[in-house]
């Protein structure tokens, strides 16, 4: 695994003005009876979101938080993604041949094979220049 996200969005989350916290936990044991926390996100809207590079290999346990929510209790979707190392095979990347650190140059993306209305997320990785971003994480939300 080289990336795990979990997030909150406002507009999946029931009534309106609503505070949700979010925490991510990695559990010590089977049980998941002592546990570390490893990310969080509070910000004062319902919108949270808690990445993890290269996550050791464990079971996690994610805790929403209603800080404040109207209407109590509040029905809400947590949207969780796990990407691999290995190519899904629904994405096609077109980009220059080089780079030039400091310098600037355009990547087009294009997808395939997505399901309509859903959220996904992909990376796309760099390679032959030290110090360029590894991976881009990118969010793809269908209509």
């Amino acid at each position: 695994m080289t990336h795990a996200r979990f997030s909150l969005f406002n507009e999946f989350v029931s009534g309106s003005g609503n505070d949700l916290d979010l925490y991510v936990y990695r559990c010590s044991d089977a049980s998941c009876t002592t546990s570390t926390r490893v990310g969080s996100s509070g910000g004062g809207t319902a919108a949270e979101e808690v990445n993890l590079l290269n996550p050791a290999a464990a079971t996690y346990r994610v805790w929403v938080h209603g800080f404040a929510v109207n209407p109590s209790p509040a029905n809400f979707t947590l949207f969780t993604w796990v990407l691999g190392s290995t190519a899904a095979g629904n994405m096609t990347v077109t980009a220059p041949s080089s780079a030039t650190t400091g310098a600037t140059g355009n990547i087009q993306l294009q997808f395939s094979g997505l399901n309509p209305a859903t959220k996904y997320m992909g990376s796309v990785a760099y390679s032959g220049i030290t110090g360029l971003p590894n991976p881009t994480v990118v969010r793809i939300d269908t209509p």
